[in-house]
């Protein structure tokens, strides 16, 4: 089953989310040429995690890469950007994976998909889902406020001395900064028998 985002619930937590994007070092500079395009878009992510983050797969709706987006490394972030010269807008949506852990036989990860829109008309709209899924999903999801949605199956990363199993599951925000969003994944453990 997909979740999708929903808005924040509770102010603090939006607070929270800026606080955190206060802390993205965001590219300096937006190149002169993408800026140029009729319609563009710079997008950060952030991996508040110990583990590395993988681009599996992108959709667009409208638009293509001026910049592709690439894999982060741990605690590290990534930047990329998009852009439409016709008389459109630029949209679409972007899957990740975390893997979490790794045996002889397994590979475990967790899905997040990003999605963004510069429309032609109107202004910009973030998105997250997680879970499977089509990219297009996020970018479907996408609206004009801040989004967060987290994971509901989790990754089981080890037992419990008390016979249940801890499982990593990751939340991601998705904050609308104008032509330059942000998205923040962390990751969250939790205990189940």
């Amino acid at each position: 089953m997909t979740a999708l985002a929903a808005p924040f619930l509770k102010p603090l937590d939006l607070v929270q989310v800026i606080d955190e994007a206060s802390e993205v070092h965001l590219s300096p500079h937006v190149p002169s040429e993408l800026r140029n395009s009729h319609r563009w878009l710079q997008a950060t992510v952030v991996n508040k995690t110990p583990y590395k983050i993988s681009v599996e797969r992108s959709y667009f709706h409208s638009g293509e890469y001026f910049h592709a987006p690439t894999d982060i490394a741990p605690y590290g972030q990534m930047s990329f950007s998009c852009r439409n010269s016709t008389k459109a807008g630029v949209g679409g949506g972007t899957e990740f994976r975390v893997y979490a852990t790794t045996d002889e036989r397994w590979l475990y990860s967790v899905v997040f998909r990003i999605g963004w829109s510069c429309p032609e008309l109107g202004s910009p709209r973030v998105g997250v889902a997680t879970g499977g899924g089509p990219a297009k999903e996020a970018y479907d999801a996408a609206t004009e406020g801040n989004q967060e949605a987290r994971t509901d199956r989790g990754v089981a990363v080890g037992g419990n001395p008390n016979g249940t199993w801890k499982y990593m599951n990751l939340k991601v925000a998705a904050i609308r900064r104008g032509w330059e969003p942000v998205y923040i994944v962390e990751h969250f453990f939790e205990n189940r028998e």
